[in-house]
């Protein structure tokens, strides 16, 4: 016999913890979302679950998809609170998916591929690795982006790069002033620095600079000189003085033959010879002993003067007693 009309019946038992969903293979949802809930941020969801998964298999949710299928009263589901529950759970959770596949939607293209990086061009990547500096002086010079690639690798084996950089503009703008060419420039001096010729940090000397411009040296003469000058740095400045003074007063201009043979002379005797007697020197070695003998001879000539004239006044005094 059925209760009295108006009679309540018992309120259902409350559903159990939802059960979790299966995530993707990256981490997934949980299976159920609550109502107004969202996928979670961190650990992404999965786009191959079916709804059911999405759903996890909550009891209410199948019992109303099973009521659906079979044409559920709408007046029941206003009347019962735990099917507008469901209701609006089943909403969220739908909701929740569509999310979820937008979000993977997005991290693939959109279009479920993913979307590819341009790569480099090889030479882009090459040309972003070279010393800014290094580029600087080539675009400077407009030296192409290949030679300056050669000179980027052969800077690196130069102990005091900052120096040799400096003197290597320096180098280039006092060729390029002279007309020569800017490629063969830089060229010569790249092979100077991978045979370790290279002067370096020696032409910010500046009285050694200034010899170097004044005398246009090519680089065979320059090396010669600094080798010479290195071996004796103490009288560095005296001997360019004196070298300048030799050069400069020679009668016939002789080049740079006449600064090679004065190196050659001072490597060979320790003193720094006169310019040869057919250039107005007299030839011989300098290094003030010839102006000191000279000045001795000087001497004793004037002291033989002096006796000859001191003997032929004793002999003058004697005839006159006689």
């Amino acid at each position: 016999m059925h209760g009295a009309v108006g009679s309540k019946c018992p309120p259902p038992p409350p559903p159990p913890p939802p059960a979790a969903g299966k995530g993707s293979a990256a981490g997934g949802c949980s299976g159920i979302v609550s109502p107004g809930g969202a996928c979670g941020s961190t650990a992404g969801c999965g786009t191959d679950g079916s709804i059911n998964s999405m759903m996890g298999m909550n009891p209410i949710m199948m019992g109303m998809m099973g009521m659906g299928g079979m044409g559920m009263n709408p007046m029941m589901m206003m009347n019962n609170p735990m099917m507008r529950m469901g209701a609006a759970m089943m909403a969220a959770n739908m909701q929740a998916m569509m999310g979820c596949m937008g979000n993977a939607g997005a991290s693939t293209g959109g279009d479920g591929s993913a979307q590819a990086i341009a790569p480099m061009h090889p030479m882009e990547a090459q040309a972003s690795l070279i010393d800014p500096r290094v580029k600087a002086l080539c675009k400077e010079f407009s030296i192409e982006d290949k030679t300056c690639e050669v000179l980027h690798e052969a800077m690196k084996t130069r102990e005091d790069y900052d120096d040799d950089l400096q003197a290597l503009h320096m180098i280039m703008a006092h060729a390029t002033g002279k007309g020569k060419k800017p490629l063969e420039v830089i060229l010569t001096q790249i092979r100077a620095i991978k045979s370790g010729k290279f002067p370096g940090k020696e032409l910010l000397d500046k009285d050694l600079w200034a010899f170097f411009e004044k005398y246009n040296l090519d680089d065979r003469v320059l090396h010669k000189l600094i080798d010479t000058l290195n071996a004796r740095r103490d009288k560095k400045k005296d001997i360019l003085d004196a070298l300048d003074k030799r050069l400069g007063s020679a009668e016939q201009p002789a080049g740079l033959g006449l600064l090679v043979r004065l190196l050659e002379g001072l490597d060979e005797t320790g003193r720094l010879p006169s310019p040869p007697r057919r250039l107005g020197g007299s030839g011989a070695p300098h290094d003030g002993r010839g102006e000191r003998e000279r000045d001795r001879g000087d001497r004793d000539r004037d002291d033989r003067r002096d006796r000859r004239g001191y003997e032929e006044r004793r002999r003058s005094r004697s005839r006159d007693r006689r």
